[in-house]
């Protein structure tokens, strides 16, 4: 099946779109970056949104977690559109 992903430098900046990994990372070796597949998101008011939000394990057993008060929340002027690599 096809599938949709998105490549993002480590900072989150220059999102691209793919419709194949295949060929599309050897485009991109000298850098570090992130691939992620493109699944059906989550949207408010039909606009994609993204939280950042940073969270410190420090324990697993028992399960110990501290969060930044600190909370990143970006929303796309856009209305969500699907993507058509055609």
């Amino acid at each position: 099946p096809d599938k949709n992903w998105i490549r993002k430098d480590l900072n989150h900046r220059g999102v691209s779109m793919l419709s194949s990994l295949t060929n599309k990372l050897d485009e991109y070796d000298s850098e570090e970056f992130l691939v992620q597949q493109l699944i059906s998101p989550y949207l408010i008011g039909n606009k994609m949104f993204d939280i950042g939000l940073y969270v410190i394990v420090t324990s697993i057993r028992p399960l110990r977690a501290y969060a930044l008060h600190d909370v990143l929340i970006r929303m796309c002027e856009d209305d969500y559109t699907t993507h058509d690599p055609n």
